[in-house]
């Protein structure tokens, strides 16, 4: 086991790396007041990661895989990852950040579901109620946000971006085996960057007469809530182990939902508070049974993925999600000794 000064280290690094990933919807929140648009932001966001995760393999200088599989890494970010991050950064335009958040994270439940259809992961008990608690927690959060009217072009928005999200995460099953996961990182934003900056230019949505205060979210997003919540969580991942990790990152809806109620005053309805409280019991529910793995099995390369959320696994039942999870919202890497393995770990 690590030493315990590294276990708590590692708590505070994943709690902040949940508060990381809470404030993008509030700087997104900022810079629309600003006068920014989604597709502009999130351009300028990948733009500076990009650069960011390119100096730190320049500095690590991890092996280059084949070129199929950073053709695919390129691919992912590409399509399904620039789907999710602009169709999440649209619905906070329409709908409430906690609803929005809330939302999102119908996406484990979407990979769980999709593992068992695909043959992946064996349909035990410990998933089916998972399932069954997550689908009523969604259905209370959709039912407690009718009573305030909202705009069905958000709520669309919020379930194309978990979707999307979803394919993501099976599309990157097992990926971080063949990569290194800062170099994956860098790859899947580059990605995203190049096709929201193609897709801005077409659209003309793409404006760069930003004032400064569009420019200081620019740079807080990319930062704070790209780079250091991503970093964070890597590093995490190494002390305390994917599943602690994944629970701790599932508060990261909580600390949006109480941030923008601070700060916007958008406040959740008790039916969707306790519909977001079943989905993130299930999400706990779906976490691994071991929380930490223990410090001399971690491999030379740390076990994690390039960025963000993490979806839970049952290594109890020893089948795979047939999905992958987050965070720093890509893929996992698997760590197999004596058939323990490590749960997948998306990116955001």
């Amino acid at each position: 086991m690590p030493p315990v000064h590294a276990q708590r280290g590692g708590i505070s690094l994943a709690l902040a790396s949940s508060v990381g990933f809470a404030l993008q919807a509030i700087w997104a929140m900022y810079a629309y007041e600003a006068g920014m648009n989604a597709v502009t932001l999130l351009t300028l966001r990948f733009a500076v990661a990009s650069a960011v995760f390119a100096a730190i393999v320049a500095v690590r200088r991890p092996a280059w895989p084949g070129a199929r599989v950073a053709l695919l890494a390129f691919g992912l970010g590409l399509v399904p990852f620039a789907i999710e991050s602009c169709s999440f950064f649209l619905a906070l335009g329409h709908i409430d950040t906690g609803f929005a958040e809330l939302l999102f994270y119908v996406y484990p439940a979407i990979v769980v579901t999709a593992g068992i259809v695909l043959h992946r992961a064996a349909p035990s008990p410990r998933r089916i109620g998972a399932l069954a608690v997550a689908s009523l927690g969604i259905a209370l959060v959709l039912l407690g946000g009718a009573s305030l009217h909202p705009d069905p072009v958000g709520i669309t928005l919020a379930l194309v971006a978990a979707a999307a999200y979803a394919v993501f995460v099976l599309a990157t099953e097992g990926l971080l085996e063949r990569i290194d996961p800062f170099l994956l990182a860098g790859l899947i934003f580059s990605g995203a960057g190049v096709s929201l900056t193609g897709f801005g230019a077409a659209t003309g949505q793409l404006h760069l007469d930003i004032s400064a205060a569009g420019w200081l979210q620019v740079g807080l997003l990319a930062t704070v809530s790209t780079v250091g919540a991503e970093t964070a969580f890597l590093v995490a991942l190494r002390r305390i182990g994917s599943g602690t990790a994944s629970i701790l990152s599932s508060f990261e809806p909580l600390v949006a939902a109480a941030l923008a109620w601070i700060l916007f005053g958008q406040a959740l309805t008790p039916v969707q508070v306790a519909g977001g409280a079943l989905v993130l019991a299930a999400i706990v529910l779906l976490s691994p049974r071991t929380t930490s793995v223990p410090a001399d099995a971690a491999p030379a390369r740390a076990p994690a993925a390039a960025a963000a959320r993490e979806v839970p696994f049952d290594a109890a039942h020893g089948g795979r999600l047939g999905l992958r999870a987050q965070v720093g919202r890509v893929s996992r890497h698997r760590v197999r000794r004596r058939g323990h393995r490590v749960p997948a770990i998306a990116q955001r």
